[in-house]
């Protein structure tokens, strides 16, 4: 297998998941007819990208795992890599007559990087779902409390539950604070990015 990374900016989730299994379901999201970017064996080319988008609220990094054969078949079909003979019939069958996929145009990166970080037109949708291995990873950088300083604001709550309250209860009554403060005061807390991307924080 192979390790895939996709860097998705909150408006245009284009990774379907299954939150329950954590499994890639298909590739889709808004029908923009801009296709889709993925990033292939190294996370450097996703990891540049978020970094120069810590912004935007709700943007996410979708890590997932692609079959070695369907892999092969994006090599050569993107870089001409391996004979054509050398290409399980199944996948060659599947990417043969779709449009190449692009490399990156990144300037700071490696050729290496840019070869194995490719935009994908509608058609791959189908062909890549089906070569999606195992379980799917999400990390969303903004709620990530590490680094945080005592004078940040962050979305404080009170997670002492009273009879018959719930846990979304309080946090939809929660409100922005000081790290330090709602440390001082005993308050469960969230960065307002992960607040936000929950729908407790309206950004304002």
């Amino acid at each position: 297998m192979v390790m895939a990374y996709r860097v998705e900016y909150p408006t245009s989730y284009k990774t379907q998941l299954n939150t329950d299994e954590s499994r890639v379901t298909g590739f889709n999201g808004i029908n923009d007819n801009y296709g889709i970017n993925i990033s292939f064996v190294l996370p450097d080319h996703s990891e540049h990208f978020s970094n120069d988008r810590t912004d935007l609220r709700g943007l996410r990094i979708v890590t997932f795992e692609l079959h070695d054969d369907l892999w092969h078949a994006i090599e050569w079909k993107a870089s001409n890599k391996g004979a054509k003979s050398s290409i399980n019939r199944r996948w060659l069958n599947a990417v043969e007559n779709l449009k190449s996929p692009s490399w990156s145009d990144g300037a700071s990166l490696s050729k290496f990087i840019k070869q194995t970080a490719l935009a994908f037109n509608n058609a791959w949708f189908d062909v890549l779902a089906g070569g999606v291995i195992n379980t799917a990873s999400v990390y969303y950088p903004g709620d990530d409390e590490t680094g945080l300083k005592n004078t940040d604001l962050v979305w404080a709550y009170n997670d002492e539950l009273e009879e018959g309250e719930t846990l979304a209860d309080v946090l939809r009554e929660g409100f922005e604070y000081s790290l330090k403060d709602s440390k001082d005061g005993k308050f469960a807390y969230m960065t307002l990015e992960k607040a936000y991307r929950l729908g407790y924080y309206d950004g304002e």
